[in-house]
């Protein structure tokens, strides 16, 4: 099974990102997080030199 990194997956980033929130925001307790239009731009600009452990670490710094 390959699993190409998140830089080779275009758009997939915004859809694991809302997905990363919505666990985020249970774990935390709080209501629905919902990024921002240009949040999500500048997820889709970003180069992503790691992987969707990169991801998620981000979206839950900004979260806190």
């Amino acid at each position: 099974l390959v699993v190409p990194p998140i830089r080779e997956r275009g758009d997939d980033v915004l859809a694991l990102a809302d997905r990363i929130l919505e666990r985020i925001a249970r774990e935390l307790g709080r209501t629905e997080l919902e990024l921002s239009r240009e949040s999500r731009q500048a997820l889709l600009a970003h180069h992503w030199p790691g992987n969707v452990r990169e991801l998620r670490n981000v979206l839950e710094r900004v979260a806190l």
